[in-house]
């Protein structure tokens, strides 16, 4: 032991000699080998004061009584502090997510949730990044599962900071909402906001949410008394503390300012003006290297000392930042992240200070920039790059990239990169914003798609010219443009077709740069054929077009098996079940070969219908069970936008099987609710949503709301000509006419529609609807135009679907187990249930694990689902 104290000693001597000579990297490689409480009070770590406030922390014990805590204060009341101080002291497990500054996708929340729970969990954490960001119903349920099963004794509170910078976010609410409801076993949730989060609304008067606010937070006059006394300043007189207390309100950070006034011998002076505190207690108080290190300091959101030496230029800026931080509490060290940042309330001041200073804020920005080049964070890089009016750099190092994708960018920064930039980068990196124009082409915006054309008739109108430019350049530039006319025209076959064999003239034998082989080929839908079938009477056209090189060469296999899928999807819809398996297994098989996950899904979805009118249900299920294992094995290896598209697929296809199974309760909410914006699938305008959530309303039996939405949803499925969303649509009209105006209303409204599937045999929109149509298909006999045996062919159809579908409960819960998921199913949470049933919780908790394994669910909301489904409740 002796030995080993005076080895770190020495090391640490050893240090203090490399800290002054300024050799920085081998003091810091010799400092990792000393012990890390040394490391941590040594170099970086100030001793900081902290009052302890017995009421506050009385007030966040509440943490551990409530599945959600949300503190909530405007900036600078100490939340942050609060919480860090409470839960350092306590023997718990702390995840500390921190959004400050950041770019908050889902992707990066994410990925530093999964950093942060590796500290505890390492096995746990890494398999969570592997299953990546939930998106959708299935996934949400799969991490819930994932937290349950892993849930130890010991407790665990999860803590997102700065959470008002990701609110609205529908993704995260419902992931922070489903796993607030599991009231998880020794799992808590806190959320550090500056606003009050409307999640919490429903949740605190379902007694599932515990609150603090600024009341809360704020200093009382004896507390701020206690804080001077700590800060060993205790000259103060009753007046003067009862003015501060007034003046304040208790904010902590005007109280610290003028603390750190006094402390430099000025008055207690009352300002109403935060940035004059700053000015008069901090900034001035500085020597002149500190206040050009601090302001050039705040280009950052956080930074570390490396990255602080590089950005500056300035090898004593360890020293400074650690004075800085002795100094004053609005600079701290984030032993999450491994970095430094400055406290929301002094970035401020000094970004506006910043801009009438005489540092080259340029220079800054561009090194900056260059430091987050380096670590591919392209999003960081390109705003530095764009403040220091160096743009052209990042685009000239974009333009060089092995492959043109700059989807991870988003279609918001990739706005305006194009707004703010002149005509000529066009024509610099043409390949580059030939990228840009195919992202706003298939985002389905009317805007974007606008903006996307814009830029390619411009570079097309400037490398049209006559004037000599290389012929391979040339070629290589519109070959990229006819393949983004083909996507424009993507439901004009013949047009798709000319612009594809113009493209591969172009291409000369070689590959597109802007499409690869792992792009999304169905624009996001789970019925390829939807997409291109656009006439009555044209099915087998259409299905000959699609089969005729429909995937080119140059795609390099993107669209593999497409051809043998749309014969699938084109001999389910007209009832030739033997083909449709045969030629999905093909498509499923052949899509393999180039890893076509859209395909594979698509043609998935497909056996997954037919399974369902043969009446084996439980293989429909497992289907769709195992395209969900099969994307979470690929997750990984996605790009984020893919990742999204292919939740989205997944969704839609749950939807469409649920509504068929009349099982509404299970459409994922943004469908059923028709929140139609949420998906992330592409070119919009084909409505195909539309149908899922038309079902849902149709299974509420809400006849009325039902006739108005199919009136609204009919130009939407108009606008393309998508043929089978117009059945359905139509379907659906039929029968709300029925409902509300009578049988020869219905019938009226139901003859074109026969007419329509009659011209090429269409079945199962019809035989999907079979329950609420076979009234009015069985009194269509005889009615002129409708061919008997079309008709015989629907009512078999219909009738053995309706017998195929109907709900089966093989499922017994006990007594008491439907005691407990009935007062579940009204609201109580598990500690209610509990003293309502006059049960222990362990008790409570193990009745609903063994309902969890009788329904073979994972979460209480399906729970409640499935057994009001299979009317168990």
């Amino acid at each position: 032991m002796i030995r080993q104290k005076s080895s770190v000693i020495r090391k640490t001597f050893f240090c203090a000699e490399l800290l002054k000579v300024g050799n920085y990297d081998k003091m810091w490689g010799i400092y990792k080998q000393i012990s890390p409480i040394l490391l941590i009070r040594v170099v970086t770590m100030p001793n900081y004061k902290i009052l302890r406030r017995k009421r506050i922390e009385n007030v966040l014990s509440n943490i551990f009584s409530f599945p959600l805590t949300v503190v909530s204060a405007t900036m600078g009341y100490g939340k942050t502090t609060a919480v860090k101080t409470f839960l350092e002291n306590r023997k718990v497990n702390t995840i500390w997510v921190s959004l400050t500054g950041e770019r908050n996708s889902e992707s990066l929340f994410w990925s530093k949730l999964c950093s942060a729970a590796a500290k505890h969990y390492p096995e746990k954490a890494k398999h969570l990044q592997e299953m990546g960001f939930p998106y959708n119903q299935h996934q949400l349920d799969k991490i819930i599962g994932y937290i349950q099963e892993y849930s130890s004794d010991k407790k665990t509170v999860l803590v997102i900071d700065d959470y008002h910078l990701i609110e609205n976010n529908k993704q995260f609410e419902a992931l922070i909402e489903i796993a607030v409801q599991e009231e998880i076993r020794n799992f808590h949730i806190v959320l550090i906001s500056r606003t009050r989060p409307g999640i919490g609304h429903g949740l605190l008067a379902k007694g599932l949410c515990f609150s603090v606010d600024s009341s809360a937070l704020a200093f009382t006059t004896e507390e701020i008394e206690e804080y001077f006394r700590l800060m060993d300043f205790d000259t103060l007189t009753q007046n003067d503390l009862e003015g501060i207390a007034n003046y304040t309100m208790g904010w902590i950070s005007a109280i610290y300012l003028i603390l750190l006034g006094m402390k430099q011998g000025l008055r207690p002076e009352i300002n109403s003006n935060i940035n004059r505190l700053i000015e008069a207690n901090l900034y001035n108080q500085l020597e002149e290297e500190m206040k050009e290190a601090i302001l050039a300091l705040s280009v950052f959101d956080n930074f570390t000392i490396k990255q602080a030496q590089v950005v500056l230029q300035n090898k004593n800026i360890r020293h400074i930042v650690n004075m800085l931080v002795d100094q004053n509490a609005f600079i701290e060290w984030d032993s999450q992240s491994g970095a430094y940042k400055l406290h929301n309330v002094l970035r401020d001041y000094l970004r506006l200070k910043l801009e009438t200073s005489t540092l080259d804020v340029d220079a800054l920005c561009m090194r900056a920039g260059h430091w987050y080049l380096v670590l591919a964070d392209y999003v960081t890089a390109f705003g530095y790059y764009h403040k220091a009016g160096r743009t052209e750099e990042l685009l000239d190092h974009l333009s060089k990239m092995e492959d043109v994708s700059i989807s991870f960018l988003g279609n918001d920064l990739m706005h305006r990169i194009c707004n703010d930039l002149p005509h000529h980068y066009c024509y610099k990196y043409p390949m580059l914003f030939l990228q840009i124009a195919l992202n706003f082409v298939i985002s389905g915006e009317d805007n974007l798609i606008r903006r996307g054309v814009e830029i390619i008739q411009t570079i097309a109108d400037y490398y049209g010219r006559p004037e000599g430019f290389a012929l391979n350049l040339c070629d290589s530039i519109f070959a990229e443009i006819e393949l983004i006319y083909t996507i424009l025209s993507f439901n004009d076959i013949e047009r798709m077709e000319e612009h594809a064999r113009k493209a591969a003239a172009l291409f000369h034998g070689g590959k597109s740069s802007l499409i690869l082989r792992q792009s999304e080929f169905t624009f996001g839908l789970p019925h390829f054929l939807y997409a291109y079938y656009k006439e009555p009477g044209k099915l087998q056209e259409t299905l000959e077009n699609l089969a005729d090189h429909f995937a080119p060469e140059f795609l390099d296999g993107c669209g593999t098996g497409c051809e043998f899928l749309a014969l699938a999807e084109a001999a389910l819809e007209t009832g030739q079940l033997e083909q449709a398996e045969l030629y999905a297994l093909k498509s499923i098989y052949k899509a393999r070969t180039k890893m076509q996950i859209s395909i594979e899904i698509c043609a998935n979805f497909t056996l997954a219908r037919l399974r369902m009118i043969e009446g084996r249900m439980e293989e429909a299920r497992e289907l769709m069970k195992n395209v969900k294992e099969m994307f979470s094995e690929q997750k990984p290896r996605l790009s984020i936008q893919n990742s999204m598209v292919f939740s989205t697929m997944i969704d839609l296809c749950d939807g469409y099987l649920y509504g068929c199974m009349k099982q509404a309760e299970f459409i994922p909410n943004w469908l059923r609710n028709g929140n139609l914006s949420y998906g992330a699938y592409m070119l919009r305008g084909m409505a195909f949503p539309c149908i899922i959530h038309g079902k849902a309303v149709l299974l509420s039996e809400n006849w009325i709301k039902l006739e108005i939405l199919c009136e609204s949803f009919k130009p939407k499925f108009d606008f393309m000509h998508n043929q089978l969303g117009i059945l359905h649509n139509s379907i659906y009209a039929a029968i709300a006419r029925q409902r509300l105006y009578g049988m020869e209303e219905g019938i009226c409204a139901l003859l074109p529609v026969l007419k329509e599937g009659q011209a090429d045999g269409i079945v199962m929109p019809f035989a999907e609807n079979g329950d609420y149509l076979l009234p009015m298909l069985e009194r269509m006999k005889g009615r002129e135009g409708i061919s008997p045996r079309y008709l015989d062919s629907l009512l078999a159809a219909c009738k053995k679907y309706r017998e195929h579908t109907k709900p089966k409960s093989q499922t017994v819960l006990t007594e008491r187990e439907t005691e407990v998921l009935q007062l579940l199913a009204e609201g109580l949470t598990q500690k209610e249930i509990a003293e309502d049933l006059i049960l222990s919780s362990s008790t409570i908790k193990r009745h609903l694990e063994n309902i969890y394994q009788k329904l073979e669910v994972n979460n209480k909301i399906s729970a409640i689902k499935k057994a009001k489904n299979l009317k168990l409740l």
